[in-house]
């Protein structure tokens, strides 16, 4: 798998094996207008990302995504 780009199957995959978190890159203001939202996904900025990263998975694929 390369490491910058995956798959929407290899994303579903990671997911359900609960290796991987999906990083909602939207800004809170963008977030709050959509309706289209992952379910399990966390939305952050980009300098809250790194005191979160312990909460996580360890070895997990952090998938970023915005709509």
């Amino acid at each position: 798998m390369d490491d910058l780009k995956v798959t929407v199957e290899q994303a579903k995959a990671l997911l359900d094996q609960g290796q991987a978190v999906f990083l909602d890159a939207r800004s809170a203001e963008d977030w709050s207008r959509s309706t289209q939202r992952i379910p399990t996904s966390v939305r952050l900025a980009p300098e809250q990302v790194p005191p979160r990263m312990a909460q996580w998975p360890r070895g997990a694929s952090i998938i970023a995504y915005c709509t």
